[in-house]
């Protein structure tokens, strides 16, 4: 039996949830910087995965993010028996520019690669975060996954060992580090969700007992993700292209460092520069 789950934190995004998944109410967001992995623990703590079933707990953007319907991702796992844990990762172009969740990480979070080494190892494991190489079938971000009983039991023990250090044995510079803001568009997340959604794709390459089982975007799908040049591109990029890699990402540098920003910046001073009326909308200050 698979249950897939979708979380939503306002009433507002119930309409963005996916019929295909059973809505999961979190509106009480007791730890908002821990995103979902608080409710993984929640429920985790309430009763482990039942033994035969596949459990997961996805965002109320799944849709947005992935441009696939929940049928297709149910679909998907029940058409292929044999794993312990199924996955979609919503970037899949990022498998051409970096050669992993870290790299990755550290390109749009400087600084955390370094930072969650040091945590990971403190942890209890001796993974070499810089060395490891990710490709289609284990990078993952946004924690899209459904699992079984043997891969929640070591998702889980991995994850609250990280979480253990993270709360109670952090220096006070390493504690500025992991609250300082790592959302540089929005500005309301720290480096916590960041590491802890990279806990996957580190997991899965150093426990060889786990079989795992990435979906496959299909032409279609591509071009439904990233529209048709873009997606007719991304088939043509080999998957490990170290020699072109920094020149692909010069859209992502010019995006992430000054157009994001620039946006952000804009937003800021259009909010301020208004009030809000009770239509919800924004309306020149009186």
């Amino acid at each position: 039996m698979v249950k897939i789950h979708q979380i939503y934190y306002l009433d507002s995004q119930r309409p963005f949830l996916d019929p295909a998944f059973i809505p999961y109410d979190n509106r009480e967001n007791a730890r908002p910087q821990w995103a979902e992995y608080h409710v993984f623990q929640k429920e985790y703590a309430a009763g482990p995965c039942p033994d035969g079933e596949y459990v997961g707990y996805l965002s109320w953007k799944f849709g947005a993010k992935t441009r696939l319907s929940g049928r297709r991702f149910a679909d998907f796992v029940a058409d292929n028996p044999g794993a312990d844990v199924y996955f979609v990762n919503p970037y899949p172009l990022h498998a051409r520019l970096f050669k992993s969740v870290w790299e990755q990480g550290d390109f749009y979070h400087p600084g955390i690669l370094r930072f969650s080494e040091s945590i990971i190892r403190r942890a209890g494991y001796a993974f070499d975060l810089a060395s490891l190489v990710n490709d289609d079938s284990s990078l993952l971000f946004c924690n899209y996954w459904v699992g079984n009983r043997p891969f929640w039991d070591r998702y889980m023990r991995f994850a609250s060992d990280v979480e253990r250090v993270l709360l109670n044995e952090l220096t006070p510079e390493e504690q500025a580090f992991l609250h300082s803001t790592a959302d540089l568009q929005r500005h309301t997340l720290s480096h916590i969700p960041f590491i802890l959604e990279r806990l996957f794709s580190t997991l899965v390459l150093n426990a060889p007992d786990l079989k795992y089982r990435a979906y496959r975007y299909s032409a279609a799908d591509l071009r439904a993700r990233y529209g048709p040049v873009r997606g007719t591109l991304f088939r043509l990029l080999p998957e490990s292209p170290p020699a072109v890699r920094k020149l692909v990402r010069v859209p992502l540098v010019l995006k992430a460092h000054v157009t994001k920003p620039l946006r952000a910046l804009r937003r800021r001073r259009l909010v301020r520069g208004r009030t809000e009326s009770d239509s919800g909308r924004l309306s020149p200050p009186a």
